[in-house]
This record gives structure tokens, C-alpha cells and sequence, in this order.
């Protein structure tokens, strides 16, 4: 997650940080969660997926990875 940890460093007056670095490093994070849970659950299944029942629990991790990571590049914190 090269991506994600350029983002969070302080720029400095040479460099900052855009919004395109910050929507690649969330697509990096949906991208990289989809495939990890996506090859169990498939294994798992035995078969290609037929309906999206097959596969909601990647797809809904995906999501929940990318709210996570725009919460954390716009510096959203939870009291």
C-alpha cells in the first residue's frame, strides 16, 4: 500500500499530496481487499458464482474498505 502511505505523509513545500493520489490509494484499498476475500470465498463455492449471493461478502467488504480508507485520508476520527 505504497499509495496509502504516500498520502498520509506530511507534504512539504516541494510536494504535496493530490486528490488523485488520494483517490488511487482508496482504489488500491478496494482493489486489494476484493481480491483477498473474493479467492476464498470462490474456492470455498467450488464453481463460478451464478448470482450476486454468491459473492456479497466481497463486494461488502470492498465498500466497507473504502469508506474506511476516504474516513481515514480526510482525517475523520470517531470519538
Amino acid at each position: 500500500m505504497r499509495v496509502f502511505a504516500a498520502v498520509h505523509q506530511k507534504p512539504n513545500s516541494g510536494s504535496g499530496t493530490t486528490k488523485t493520489d488520494k483517490v488511487w490509494a482508496i482504489v488500491e484499498a478496494v482493489v486489494v481487499t476484493f481480491i483477498l476475500t473474493i479467492i476464498p470465498s470462490l474456492i470455498d463455492l467450488g464453481r463460478p458464482p451464478t448470482c450476486i449471493e454468491d459473492v456479497w461478502v466481497p463486494i461488502l467488504s470492498s465498500f466497507l474498505m473504502a469508506a474506511y480508507t476516504y474516513a481515514r485520508l480526510r482525517g475523520i476520527d470517531s470519538e
